[in-house]
């Protein structure tokens, strides 16, 4: 797991000085939603190497959580619930 400088860091890329090439495509990762959610989530962190910033395709991607709606909810939204 990233530690919260790490993950602080993650945070603060700025997407549109990223070369796309370097990102994580997800749409690649394939999570086994038979294993459990913790398991899940850590299964996404570990392909993902940055959680707020990759891409989807051809498509460069931030993810900014505001309201009351954060980035481990984010996560457990993708990873899939029991």
């Amino acid at each position: 797991m990233l530690s919260k400088s790490e993950l602080s860091a993650c945070k603060s890329t700025d997407i549109c000085t990223c070369d796309l090439n370097t990102l994580t495509d997800i749409s690649r990762i394939a999570l086994d939603l038979h294993r459990p959610l913790l398991d899940r989530a850590e299964q996404y962190f570990s392909a993902v190497k940055n959680p707020y910033v990759f891409r989807v395709g051809d498509i460069g991607v931030k993810i900014n959580c505001t309201g009351t709606k954060d980035l481990t909810q984010s996560i457990i939204d993708l990873a899939g619930r029991n």
